[in-house]
């Protein structure tokens, strides 16, 4: 019997643990019937009930013992078994391997595997209806978001607001000045400082029927005037500065009503409009089935410096006929809608004061259109759809060919995450492009030119653009952010065509190369604006303006008689209109000679140019 070499505590021959503490005990070197045994029993070979005893002894005579193997200080750590660690890592592979696939073909093979399941033709025409449907879904959505703008029979738009100038002049401008005043630098000091100090208060209320506005324009001395301006939705105009007259000035344009305020009454379904653009596409959309289908791998487009590259160009082209028959169905497909004729002829006569329009007679101008369309020509169109890899369309084409080399024509646009380009071709001539391009999420630039590629002139307009974002005013978005707009002369275009008229003053030199810079915020419940416009080598004006909503009241267009107002249109003659006519004048000296004798800053800086109240009262009379 062996002892334990640590506790001491008696052990059977055979134990390689201490029952006492647990202490393991090494086993003497010289067992030579141990190792017989062992050797006996690893030479025979055993049953699969006899193999599993054998491989956990201490498990059977644990459960003997009625104690469970877990709860055993003998039991000895269990090997996990080597054939599921390996089923394991085969199923983890191939998940891996699977997901692999999946990226691979979506990003490198979704479009040819789609082109091989469905076709070319069914391939171009399924992306044609994608087309077609988003763009109908974005239509209406621009009404939404213009409709949203506008006022209602309900909810008026009623702000005010505060505006004031300050104007800096050119040194090179000043000089050029002074000896038109005799060399006194003082009196365009002073002309400065005058302009400097008249400021503006506004106030505007507008509805969906009528809209009024009064501007309040103030100098040190206090108010100088007023203007009030009376709209309504039949595309009259009224306008008085009661401060100086009492007259008002009338125009009115009897055949096209006012077009913010036929806008704002506008009356639609916004699911009604939506399915209705959907189903006028489906023409086109079919007729895609029959058209020329060409698929060319590996093709790139260019828009100035936006390009496309490594794309397939899906094309469609269609014979005059067919696509005249595109749009013979178009057409037909409109007549049948009854929601659209109905939409359309009744908004129509919100905007025409002349001519009305009711479904049946839009009906009848459908048929009209439809008999007018004829095929007698060997002109050709083409839709292209540049398409990556992934099936992600990046750009579109619209070409047009009359069947001669003489007039081909195309209409080319690149759309990317960050960046929009289009351009017009005419003979392979570009004659006007746009770009539009995200540095980051709200700043960027955009730019549109108009080009003459006879005489290679280029110019247009620059807008960069940054902190863009909208933000709710008045009832309506509006867009906040800072904005500088330049003019883009590239190639000298206009600098060389401006020149010469004006020949070689040195403040004309710089003149293109002016900028206006907008920079619009909200502080609280208060909109700001501050607008900078620096022309170059002659001044800089800035305007510089707050706008609050203010409590809407209601609005009312005056009753104006014959003989207060004069009118600025056509109708604006006889005795009488010449009668206001020649008596507006002689009121406004009366309101200036008023003016000089109590507005001492005034009267001093038209002193200056040789102008008093003396020689005022002298015209008036002359006028009377």
């Amino acid at each position: 019997m062996a002892t334990c070499e640590k506790c001491g505590a008696a052990m059977e021959d055979g134990q390689t643990i201490c029952p006492q503490c647990g202490e393991p005990v090494a086993q003497p070197k010289d067992r030579p019937a141990a190792a017989d045994s062992e050797a006996t029993l690893e030479s025979t070979p055993l049953t699969p009930a006899e193999n599993a005893v054998e491989e956990h002894p201490e498990e059977e005579h644990a459960a003997e013992a009625g104690e469970h193997p877990a709860d055993s200080h003998l039991q000895p750590e269990r090997k996990p078994l080597q054939k599921s660690k390996k089923i394991g890592i085969i199923v983890a592979c191939c998940a891996v391997f699977l997901l692999l696939c999946g990226f691979a073909a979506k990003t490198y093979f979704a479009r040819d595997l789609k082109m091989l399941v469905m076709g070319n033709s069914k391939y171009m025409q399924s992306m044609e209806r994608s087309t077609a449907e988003a763009l109908a879904g974005q239509t209406v959505g621009a009404v939404d978001m213009v409709m949203q703008q506008l006022p209602t029979k309900n909810n008026n738009i009623a702000e005010e607001g505060k505006v004031s100038l300050h104007v800096d002049l050119d040194n090179a401008f000043k000089e050029m000045v002074k000896p038109q005043l005799g060399g006194k630098e003082e009196v365009l000091d002073k002309t400065l400082d005058y302009i400097n100090s008249i400021s503006m208060e506004a106030g505007s209320n507008i509805n969906n029927q009528q809209m009024q506005s009064n501007t309040v324009v103030k100098d040190k001395s206090g108010k100088l005037f007023s203007v009030n301006m009376f709209i309504d939705k039949d595309g009259k105009y009224l306008m008085q500065m009661p401060e100086i007259s009492k007259t008002y000035f009338v125009m009115e344009n009897k055949g096209v009503r006012n077009p913010v305020m036929a806008a704002s009454n506008l009356s639609y379904d916004h699911d009604k409009l939506n399915a209705s653009l959907r189903a006028l596409t489906q023409p086109y959309v079919e007729a895609v089935q029959n058209g020329k289908v060409t698929v060319q791998k590996n093709q790139s487009l260019k828009v100035g410096d936006v390009s496309v590259n490594n794309a397939a160009k899906v094309s469609v082209t269609f014979t005059e006929e067919q696509l005249n028959q595109v749009m013979k169905k178009t057409l037909e497909t409109m007549k049948k809608d009854d929601y659209l004729c109905t939409y359309l002829s009744e908004n129509y006569n919100l905007f025409s004061t002349t001519e009305k329009m009711d479904k049946q007679k839009f009906q009848q101008m459908l048929d009209e259109y439809s008999k007018q369309i004829e095929s007698d020509t060997k002109a050709t169109f083409t839709v292209s759809a540049y398409v990556l890899a992934d099936d992600t369309q990046v750009a579109r084409s619209y070409e047009f060919n009359d069947g001669s080399a003489s007039t081909k024509g195309a209409v080319n646009f690149i759309f990317q995450q960050k960046q929009f380009a289009a351009n017009v071709i005419a003979n392979d001539k570009e004659y006007f492009s746009a770009k539009l391009l995200f540095h980051t999420a709200d700043s960027g630039v955009m730019q549109v030119s108009v080009k003459d590629p006879d005489t290679s002139g280029d110019m247009g307009l620059k807008i960069d653009f940054s902190d863009v974002k909208k933000a709710k005013f008045a009832n309506k978005d509006t867009l906040l952010g800072k904005f500088n707009v330049s003019l883009s002369d590239p190639k000298g275009t206009l600098q060389n065509a401006f020149l010469p008229s004006v020949g070689q003053n040195p403040w004309a030199k710089d003149l293109l190369k002016s900028t206006l810079k907008l920079e619009c915020s909200m502080q609280g419940d208060t909109f700001h604006s501050n607008c900078t416009l620096d022309i170059k080598g002659i001044a800089t004006v800035k305007l510089t303006g707050e706008t609050k909503q203010k409590t809407s009241g209601a609005i009312t267009i005056p009753s104006v008689k014959e003989d207060e107002a004069i009118k600025l249109d056509t109708s604006g003659t006889g005795a009488q209109q010449y009668e206001l006519q020649k008596k507006f004048p002689g009121e406004v000296m009366t309101y200036l000679s008023a003016q000089l004798g109590k507005d001492k800053e005034l009267a001093d800086l038209l002193q200056e140019f040789g102008i008093n109240k003396t020689i005022i009262d002298y015209y008036r009379a002359q006028l009377q």
